[in-house]
């Protein structure tokens, strides 16, 4: 097997190639040449890369060619020429398969970034062992969406590290995403770390250039915009949530939603700003800036088309008051539907179950004629205490905002408990029958209110695993990319269960803490359970336990076992064998120090100002894996 025969011309095989003679090199001092076949030869030995219709001999592999769905298969014989065939649905998953082979071989990625891979070393690489592995993916929709304040090298990694877990798209919001690289390069945060850089708009277009090409060379689907239509409907800002004292052109006003009897910006903030859809000038308008920057955007694979970032702004007018907010959007999108697919028949786009349109349509079905819309499911208020079809998290009570009936015009609450979203959702298979997947927040409010995320991470496994039962067909995860604070279980739970849904918790957690910790995964296992014990207690449904709501002698308890494992984390974090562990220590020893410090400041003995002075000046370290100023935002009142 000294030669990698590359077959068709498909970007992310050539890739594939690229990486496979990279790893053999990393793990077995083997040096590969890479060339491109024409055909498949059955008597011709090496490492044979490509789409499932390039492998036309016999009946091998047994899989269909598709963009949008993955699966891989890997073969090899000993009665062979010594080949390795590795086929796959589309690019990404020939490439998929490749880290499959390596993992085969003992490679583990815990963490984006060169110092999250864990690797084998060896003497060549095993010619002799028999493999036949053919897998495909639980679910079609396996991503991650951009928040938070990542740099470049942030987003790249995890891009980098999402194709070795098998996850298949990720999501840049808005026409560009300079909302969030501003978080990071602007420093605005941090005195301590970094030089403040002011970018352009260029500056920002220029790095999601830079991203989607990565996105694009592993053949992994790219998402884009959301929010923001609305605003760009009328020419105002729609990058992000800022305000403006810019004025809509009169000529355009009239197509503003009329609230309180008034036609203007909500809040003054353009992308949380309705339209009056029921004028047919802005019902048009919409569709034109969408289907304009379509045409103008062929990289985009899947278009989201949301509404207003914001609740009870809908429009008052009587035309407009004859249909629920949900049906004028089922019109919006049966129109965008046709547009669309005259542009692209491949393109797909994405409608959003959120807010005043968490409650489904009445009037209007969505029509499956041109199969090109995918509805998403965005419960932000949830409970990350409790899965989603966790009987024990249900608030039926008017309070809780999720009547089964659509309240009243502009009057809509927001559920605090899951059962009411599942009930909400249940009424969409009503008026939709295509394709969709849940949009959910773990990895942004949840994380950062837990601290720890071993329990969060076993919400999540039983939420992939549920998926399917709520008519799903996969997950996008809305989240800041530096997510691997404190163990990183979040993310591999989130990769596993949704490759494989049937994936089960207790072999997930083993091999993710086998992985990240070696011989001390046993020791940080109890750790942890012991410190969730302290730090979460019994899951209260509607949200997460806070510090604050503590009593002293839990506090005292808390303080305690932090106490005690201050010293023995960083002693074991110096001994570890590989510094993959060495990493994952120091990882956790941060966490601790950081809740030993919030524990001091909640019972009196710290200021809230030196705890994020601490957690500030720590970011030089842990920046890679743990987005600082949403913990901060979200742990740290001054």
């Amino acid at each position: 097997m000294n030669t990698i025969y590359v077959l068709g011309n498909d970007v992310a095989v050539a890739y594939a190639a690229r990486e496979f003679a990279r790893y053999a090199k990393k793990i077995a001092s083997v040096s590969l040449p890479i060339r491109k076949a024409k055909a498949y030869t059955p008597d011709a030995p090496g490492i044979w890369l490509g789409v499932c219709a390039e492998f036309t001999h016999g009946k091998w592999p047994k899989l269909t060619p598709s963009k949008w769905d993955d699966g891989y298969a890997l073969k090899r014989t000993a009665d062979r020429a010594q080949q390795l065939l590795i086929s796959g649905t589309n690019g990404r998953s020939v490439l998929f398969g490749v880290y499959h082979y390596f993992e085969h071989l003992g490679a583990r990625w815990v963490r984006p970034g060169p110092h999250g891979e864990l690797l084998p070393s060896m003497t060549g690489l095993p010619i002799d062992e028999r493999l036949d592995v053919t897998e495909t993916a639980s679910y079609r929709h396996r991503g991650v969406c951009i928040e938070g304040s990542p740099s470049l090298e942030h987003t790249v990694n995890m891009v980098d590290w999402m194709a070795k877990r098998r996850m298949n798209s990720f999501f840049l919001q808005f026409r560009h995403s300079g909302t969030f690289w501003d978080r990071w390069y602007s420093r605005a945060y941090n005195p301590y770390y970094g030089k403040p850089a002011q970018l352009s708009e260029a500056d920002y277009r220029e790095l999601d250039q830079k991203v989607i090409a990565e996105v694009k060379r592993r053949g992994l689907l790219l998402h884009q915009v959301g929010h923001g239509w609305t605003a760009a409907t009328v020419g105002l800002p729609h990058n992000g949530w800022q305000t403006t004292d810019q004025e809509v052109e009169p000529a355009k006003k009239r197509w503003l939603a009329k609230l309180n009897g008034q036609r203007q910006l909500f809040h003054q903030i353009p992308i949380n700003t309705e339209l009056c859809y029921s004028y047919k000038p802005a019902f048009q308008a919409l569709l034109d800036t969408i289907c304009t920057y379509a045409t103008e955007h062929p990289e985009v694979d899947v278009l989201h088309f949301w509404l207003s970032d914001a609740m009870n702004n809908k429009c008052e007018c009587k035309h407009c008051a004859t249909l629920s907010p949900a049906d004028w959007y089922a019109r919006l999108v049966n129109a965008l539907s046709e547009r669309l697919y005259q542009i692209d028949p491949e393109r797909r786009f994405v409608f959003l179950s959120y807010f005043e349109s968490w409650w489904a349509p009445e009037q209007t079905v969505i029509e499956g004629t041109y199969g090109n819309a995918i509805l998403m499911f965005a419960p932000i208020t949830r409970c990350f205490r409790h899965g989603l079809t966790a009987k024990a998290c249900d608030d039926d009570s008017s309070h809780d905002g999720a009547s089964r009936e659509r309240p009243p015009l502009n009057h809509a609450g927001m559920p605090r408990t899951n059962k009411p979203f599942t009930r909400l959702l249940g009424k969409w298979w009503e008026a939709y029958t295509g394709d969709s997947f849940l949009f959910d927040y773990y990895l942004w409010s949840g994380l950062h209110t837990q601290v720890s995320d071993v329990s969060l991470a076993k919400v999540i496994h039983d939420d992939m695993y549920a998926l399917k039962s709520l008519g799903l067909s996969g997950y996008v995860s809305c989240q800041v990319l530096r997510s691997f604070w404190p163990t990183g279980l979040s993310m591999a739970a989130m990769a596993e269960t949704t490759w494989n849904r049937k994936l089960r918790w207790q072999a997930l957690k083993a091999a993710h803490f086998q992985a990240a910790y070696g011989a001390d995964a046993e020791w940080v296992e109890t750790y942890l359970n012991h410190l969730e014990k302290l730090l979460l207690g019994q899951p209260q449904h509607g949200g997460t336990e806070r510090l604050e709501t503590k009593p002293p002698k839990q506090l005292r308890a808390l303080d305690a076992f932090l106490q005690a494992h201050h010293v023995e984390l960083g002693a074991r974090a110096e001994r570890a064998s590989e510094p993959v562990y060495r990493e994952s220590l120091e990882l956790l020893a941060h966490m601790n120090q950081f809740l030993l410090m919030k524990c001091q400041v909640v019972l009196g003995k710290t200021e809230p100002s030196e705890l994020k002075q601490w957690l500030l000046k720590s970011e030089r370290a842990i920046h890679p894996f743990l987005d600082v100023p949403a913990l901060a935002a979200m742990q740290i009142k001054e």
